[in-house]
């Protein structure tokens, strides 16, 4: 897990990353690497309700249109170690299955730390660019819409093919 740069606002590039998930896969954010035409970064705590609605909502997005140049990343914003991690979203995985996107821990809060995550669930939409298209702190009905029509435009989808993930949540 590594982090440098600025506090990403909306418009602002996200500063280079380097995280490497419980199963051992790696994500670069980088100015000179390229990005998948999306990319999400959910900050969630294993005790946070909200955290897991938000994290099914991604996954049900992510099983669908990986393929299409989308990657999802949940990182734990409370600081635990790996292990804790692994340990505390045993309830995640008997509610919502095993998530098929990758799950990072942050220990002692460095990375959540140096991005201003002050609330869980918070979430950046990344561009192929780099570039913040947004930053989400809680997960409300708004936001949900608004980053299925992000997620639309990035993935040069049709108006409503993602609709089925806000209807699936309640949306």
């Amino acid at each position: 897990l590594a982090g440098e740069g600025a506090r990403p606002d909306v418009g602002n590039r996200f500063p280079a990353v380097a995280l490497t998930s419980l199963a051992g896969a790696t994500l670069r954010i980088a100015p000179d690497s390229p990005l998948p035409k999306a990319t999400v970064l959910i900050f969630f705590a294993p005790q946070c309700a909200e955290c897991f609605q938000e994290m099914a909502f991604f996954d049900a997005i992510y099983r669908r249109t990986k393929s299409l140049g989308f990657e999802v990343w949940a990182v734990e914003g409370t600081g635990l170690e790996a292990s804790k991690v692994v340990d505390m979203l045993e309830g995640y995985r008997r509610v919502f299955g095993q998530p098929a996107y990758q799950i990072a821990a942050d220990p002692e809060y460095r990375l959540s730390g140096q991005l201003g995550v002050r609330r869980l669930p918070t979430s950046f939409l990344v561009e192929s660019h780099g570039v913040v298209l947004s930053r989400k702190e809680g997960f409300a009905d708004t936001d949900a819409v608004d980053l299925v029509r992000n997620l639309e435009r990035l993935l040069q989808l049709g108006d409503g093919d993602l609709s089925f993930a806000l209807r699936d949540n309640g949306i």
